[in-house]
């Protein structure tokens, strides 16, 4: 990943991430997937995004759940920045260096985040990942 992150990322990421603490339940993949499928753009979900807003509806459940996850924008970044520099690597599903091939794997319910050691140099090389609720797959 690029030193300079995009909100695309960014935003992706926060709705997913167990990095930092946030006062709303991490979107499960499934979840994650819905809601970038119904948004399309998912750094319209940032604070103080220039987007007029979203025409999709949410209920109003997870629209709260949707703002504080956006909330630890800053927290977020602080520790991804940490994390860089110590040599890891966060992927965002919708990054570039996200493995395709596990993307491809998994259709619509690859992890939303991948953290990787060492600092993955490109989507061909990630020599090892973490994933904080592995599961069988396929599903039984």
């Amino acid at each position: 990943m690029s030193s300079r992150r995009t909100d695309r990322s960014l935003a992706s990421l926060l709705l997913a991430q167990r990095l930092v603490d946030s006062h709303a339940e991490p979107l499960g993949p499934k979840e994650f997937w819905a809601v970038v499928t119904a948004v399309g753009e998912p750094e319209r979900l940032l604070p103080g995004s220039t987007s007029s807003g979203d025409s999709h509806v949410f209920s109003s459940e997870l629209t709260e759940r949707i703002a504080r996850r956006m909330a630890s924008a800053t927290s977020l970044a602080f520790e991804l920045e940490r994390l860089e520099q110590s040599g890891l690597s966060v992927l965002s599903a919708l990054d570039d260096d996200y493995p395709a091939t596990l993307r491809d794997r998994l259709s619509c319910t690859p992890s939303a985040t991948l953290t990787c050691w060492p600092k993955a140099a490109s989507a061909s090389s990630v020599p090892a990942m973490r994933m904080r609720r592995p599961s069988v797959w396929p599903p039984p």
